[in-house]
């Protein structure tokens, strides 16, 4: 070990890498490429809908979960309103809360939130076929 200005620096390794740069511009970490992110989109699109959480409700609402029926019925209201009546923004989220919310970012809110409920809230997925003890109680019932 060897020190640097006061610093002690870490036993040498092997360069790793081939073509002069750091060994750190190797993709050998297997960590998330976030520059691949679209943040320009995420700020300008994403934010004011998770913003929206915030006047209705309270800030990071969002995190108690949500039942995965409740954002489907969302996406498709959104989605219809986006696609078949050609409405690009919420015009109730502009009204109510003075959020310009684009119905897509919407769509990408009501996903996000279902991939929540799978990664953290498994107990409000409440998806028709992860009700099959309830389909079998009726089909008993008959």
């Amino acid at each position: 070990m060897t020190e640097y200005e006061g610093f002690k620096l870490l036993p040498e390794k092997e360069c790793e890498s081939t073509d002069n740069q750091a060994p750190k511009n190797n993709e050998l970490e297997n960590k998330p490429r976030t520059s691949l992110n679209p943040d320009d989109l995420i700020n300008e699109f994403l934010t004011p809908a998770y913003e929206e959480g915030i006047k209705k409700y309270f800030r990071e609402s969002w995190r108690l979960g949500f039942k995965t029926s409740v954002m489907a019925d969302a996406l498709k209201r959104h989605f219809t309103k986006f696609f078949y009546k050609g409405e690009d923004f919420d015009q109730e989220a502009l009204e109510k809360f003075d959020i310009k919310k684009h119905h897509l970012a919407a769509i990408i809110f009501c996903a996000l939130c279902m991939l929540d409920t799978f990664k953290n809230h498994p107990e409000l997925d409440d998806r028709p076929c992860k009700l099959k003890h309830l389909q079998d109680y009726f089909r008993k019932e008959k």
